[in-house]
């Protein structure tokens, strides 16, 4: 049977700092299996919408559903337990461990046993297949035995991505998967990312400064400006609206 609820559902979902709103009255959804581009200018409410998601951030307003389930409230670790998996602008990975123990710890951390870094990544079979699993979807296969600290940049934010579908996680967040990288990288970021969805099932939101691998990435486009919804659609549509260009993308950004 098809799950027809949404992945993500926001409803109506504001949050002020100070009495200054950086999100505002936001309802959109992120559909089953779908990647949606979340866009905007500095400043617009873009990572704070991600905070509002995972819960790093309370709602000062508004709803926010998980898989049909109201989270409003919820605490960060409660959300994950459904399946909701997030990277961050800086990457976050073990520099002193193998590309492979990467992905083993963050298969591990995702269960309901422990583990101690000290005494390095368990070893069970199931975890090493989630792990090969991840590694192959990513295009990390060949590094696998590599210190991750001797990735390129472009590699090491794969291997951020590679560690989300290692847990399981079928909603992805990711905060500008594609921050720092050249641009002849972006094309490898683009099919890590497809990839990765394809092998998770999972739905993707992504925010990113990148025009270049949102329109070649995503199945429709959100744009906060200001910390207020002015578009949705699929990229196309979204080109060619006339707020969108004036808050965000202007004419040469999209071409026509």
């Amino acid at each position: 049977m098809v799950d027809s609820r949404p992945a993500i559902a926001l409803e109506g979902v504001s949050v002020a700092f100070g009495g200054v709103h950086a999100v505002e009255d936001v309802s959109l959804e992120l559909r089953q299996g779908e990647i949606l581009g979340l866009i905007g200018p500095n400043g617009a409410g873009k990572t704070t919408a991600l905070n509002l998601i995972s819960g790093h951030e309370r709602v000062t307003s508004g709803r926010v559903e998980v898989q049909g389930e109201d989270v409003t409230r919820w605490a960060l670790h409660r959300r994950s337990r459904l399946g909701l998996a997030r990277s961050y602008q800086t990457a976050s990975i073990f520099g002193g461990l193998t590309v492979r123990e990467n992905v083993l710890l963050a298969a591990q951390a995702a269960g309901d046993g422990h583990y101690r870094l000290l005494r390095g990544p368990p070893d069970s079979p199931d975890l090493r297949e989630r792990s090969e699993a991840a590694l192959a979807a990513t295009g990390l296969e060949h590094q696998a035995g590599l210190d991750a600290a001797n990735l390129s940049h472009g590699e090491t934010r794969a291997l951020e991505v590679a560690m989300l579908v290692a847990t399981g996680a079928r909603v992805l967040l990711l905060d500008e998967p594609a921050a720092g990288m050249a641009m002849d990288e972006i094309p490898r970021m683009v099919k890590t990312i497809t990839s990765a969805q394809e092998h998770a099932g999972a739905a993707v939101l992504i925010v990113e400064h990148r025009m270049s691998l949102i329109f070649e990435l995503c199945d429709r486009i959100a744009v906060l400006d200001r910390g207020r919804l002015i578009a949705i659609g699929r990229p196309r549509e979204v080109a060619r609206d006339a707020k969108v260009r004036s808050a965000y993308l202007g004419e040469a950004a999209v071409g026509a």
